[in-house]
């Protein structure tokens, strides 16, 4: 197994000129001896892309001596001098810096922000009786202003002024627009007493409490380069070392509950401490060059469960849910990234999820980064498409894990390039429990089609790994030109399973 990832060392700073701006990157989760575990620093910046244009990353007082620039567009390689790295980034786009192998610096060059199909029409509200910076949560009155915004009849846009905001749950309401400005960060209160925590219901338990929640609504979202920050890792980091763990309910970021026709744009939402964005039970849900930053954990990091990998920081979960589109995302999660799932909490149980695009993402995770499962409670997972992805540094590039009887009907995952990834694809079908009535599912119609999987060492011998619980649980997959380290790969010589069929990769002898 190769490595896991790292950051070049904590201390070490970031400088960035580019289009006459010179700026150091932002740090999230910064290293400290007090914490409960070592943490692995982000170094991010944003900016406006201009045509042409050069950017130079500095590392004050490390002399680089290999650099790469990982995004999706295709980009020349940069060009190293000492401790700077330069390169000319084509297009708007999500750039990664690579120093000697380290992940460097996070670099997000954005297109011109455009909101006018959201607000034309609408009434703006200027949240000017805010405080930026307070040390106590305005929780009232940012609901307040929330809840005079959705007064207007013809809509709303609340401007955030800009600073940090600190806050507890906030609801949304129908037909207001946050607008999050680009220096704004609406943050989490660390303190839980300022997060109502829903009853226990039936079912799957899934996070009760939550920052923002949206909540029987419709036509309202989030505009805007700023950020919401769940302050995750700080509770995280209590709930270890401070005894509260057993008595506390994890958090969401963001819940969507019943919704419709809602937008997320430009937005960062970022250390959340249990799934960033959770949608369920909703339809028509749109997110457009957004970016989702959880923290990822080394290993051990939990002193309770030294085997843990994991944190619970997913990016975005669709759950029971239909027609969602994510454009042009960027996820760096703790946990899967794009986790497709139904977890039996809709109000109709027989409600599939249904129709999801995901397009143009950027993705960072060292579990599944793209899966189906493992909650499959519903009854079909059906027009599942993902297509032209850049997966970095990550575990298994995509698993189809059915367990609770679901069946997975048209499923394309396309224009897939996956660098130093760790694990294999799969496909498994395996019963939640030994006495369950009932199949664990069926994995109708799946299509895989150029792919090109980089490992650091052989890679695994077959793409993908298929585990079934009886022979027919898989119907039919197609492989095309899918490579691993530059050659075609296998398939299980035990199938096509009877009844079924596998297409093996084009222009394979396989």
């Amino acid at each position: 197994m190769a490595p896991q990832f790292e950051w070049i060392p904590p201390g070490q700073e970031v400088e960035i000129a580019y289009a006459g701006r010179q700026f150091r990157a932002d740090v999230l989760f910064p290293d400290d001896p007090a914490w409960a575990y070592r943490r692995k620093p982000v170094r991010l910046a944003r900016a406006d892309h201009v045509q042409g244009k050069t950017v130079s990353v500095r590392l004050p007082g490390r002399a680089v001596g290999t650099a790469a620039v990982e995004t999706l567009a295709p980009c020349r390689p940069p060009v190293v001098d000492g401790d700077t790295i330069r390169f000319t980034p084509p297009a708007p786009g999500h750039y990664v810096i690579r120093a000697d192998s380290c992940f460097a610096c996070f670099l997000f060059l954005d297109p011109a922000p455009d909101y006018s199909d959201l607000t034309d029409g609408r009434t703006i509200i200027e949240a000017d009786t805010l405080q930026p910076g307070a040390p106590v949560p305005q929780t009232a009155e940012l609901q307040a202003l929330i809840d005079r915004a959705a007064r207007e009849r013809r809509g709303t846009i609340l401007r955030l002024p800009p600073g940090t905001l600190l806050t507890g749950t906030l609801r949304m309401r129908s037909g207001v627009y946050l607008h999050i400005h680009d220096d704004t960060v609406l943050k989490g209160t660390p303190d839980r007493t300022h997060y109502p925590v829903d009853p226990k219901v039936a079912g799957l338990s899934i996070a009760r409490s939550r920052l923002l929640h949206f909540l029987d609504v419709e036509d309202c979202g989030l505009i805007g380069r700023g950020a919401v920050d769940g302050n995750g890792s700080l509770m995280r980091h209590r709930a270890l070392l401070e005894g509260e763990r057993q008595k506390r309910v994890p958090s969401n970021l963001v819940r969507i509950h019943r919704c419709s026709n809602l937008h997320f744009r430009d937005v960062s939402l970022r250390d959340s401490e249990f799934w960033n964005t959770h949608i369920l039970d909703s339809e028509n849900i749109h997110f457009r060059n957004t970016k989702l930053i959880n923290e990822i954990p080394p290993r051990q990091w939990d002193p309770v469960h030294p085997d843990y990998t994991w944190n619970n920081a997913d990016g975005i979960n669709p759950d029971a849910s239909r027609e969602i589109r994510v454009d042009g995302l960027f996820a760096y999660c703790g946990d899967d990234c794009l986790p497709v799932k139904n977890t039996g909490n809709a109000r109709d149980p027989r409600r599939g999820t249904e129709d999801c695009v995901f397009r143009d993402l950027t993705l960072v995770s060292e579990t599944t980064v793209m899966k189906i499962g493992t909650e499959t409670r519903g009854p079909v997972f059906r027009n599942i498409r993902f297509e032209n992805i850049l997966q970095l540094d990550s575990g298994a590039p995509m698993g189809v894990m059915l367990r609770d009887g679901a069946t997975v009907e048209s499923l394309i995952v396309k224009n897939l390039r996956a660098l130093r990834c760790r694990g294999a694809p799969y496909l498994r079908t395996e019963r939640r429990r030994p006495e369950q009535a009932g199949p664990p599912g069926v994995i109708g119609s799946v299509s895989f089609e150029d792919w090109d999987l980089r490992y650091a060492g052989a890679g695994p011998d077959t793409v993908p790994a298929i585990e079934l619980e009886q022979s027919g649980d898989l119907r039919h997959l197609c492989l095309n030109r899918i490579t691993v380290n530059g050659t075609n790969t296998a398939i299980r010589p035990t199938l096509p399973p009877p009844g079924g069929s596998i297409q093996p990769p084009a222009g394979s002898s396989n």
